[in-house]
C-alpha cells in the first residue's frame, strides 16, 4: 500500500485559499491611474449585474508588446475572494475608476463623428447644428473626455439624424 516516490517527486503543493487571483492587461498609457491595493469591481460574464469586489495586489514593472494591437500593456494581478464563482478561462469585465480630472468635460462618444481622420461634434448654435472639431482625451466606455468643448454646451448625440447637414 501507498505509492513509490523518487528523488525530486512533489509530494504535495501549499496553496492560499481565502482568495483567488485574476490576470488583467492594462494599457501602458493608463497605468498611471492605478495603484496597489486599490478597489477595483470584476462582473462576471455569467452575472453581470452585481459586481466583484477586488484590489490590485500587483503591478508588473515591465511594459510588454499586446498580442492584438499596437500598444504596449503592463500585467496586473488582482486579488478577489475566492467564494465568487469565477473560474479559470471565464472572461469578465473589469472596471478600474481612474480619479476625476478637474476642467475636463466627458460626452457619449456617440455624438462623435470622424470626417477627414478628424473627430467632430454637432453642436446647438441658435437652435441650428453646427459642426466643429474636437480635441479628445482619454476614452473610457462610451464616454470620452472632450478639451475645448464649453461646460453646458447642448450637443447632438445622434448625428445621423442631420446626414444631409452641410457645414
Amino acid at each position: 500500500p501507498g505509492s513509490n516516490i523518487t528523488p525530486g517527486s512533489r509530494l504535495f503543493s501549499i496553496a492560499e485559499l481565502d482568495s483567488t487571483v485574476v490576470n488583467i492587461k492594462v494599457p501602458l498609457s493608463e497605468i498611471s491611474y492605478i495603484k496597489n491595493n486599490q478597489k477595483i469591481e470584476i462582473f462576471h460574464s455569467e452575472n453581470s449585474s452585481f459586481p466583484i469586489v477586488g484590489a490590485i495586489q500587483r503591478i508588473s514593472s515591465i511594459a510588454n508588446q499586446s498580442l492584438d494591437s499596437s500598444e504596449r500593456v503592463v500585467d496586473v494581478e488582482i486579488s478577489v475572494p475566492i467564494n465568487t464563482h469565477l473560474n479559470i478561462g471565464f472572461n469578465a469585465t473589469v472596471v478600474i475608476t481612474a480619479p476625476k480630472r478637474e476642467g475636463i468635460l466627458v460626452i457619449d462618444s456617440k455624438a462623435v463623428f470622424l470626417k477627414n481622420n478628424e473627430s467632430y461634434i454637432l453642436i446647438l448654435e441658435d437652435n441650428k447644428p453646427k459642426k466643429i472639431m474636437l480635441q479628445l482625451g482619454k476614452t473610457a466606455g462610451e464616454s470620452v473626455e472632450v478639451l475645448n468643448l464649453k461646460e453646458g454646451q447642448s450637443y447632438i448625440i445622434n448625428h445621423n439624424d442631420f446626414l444631409n447637414y452641410k457645414n
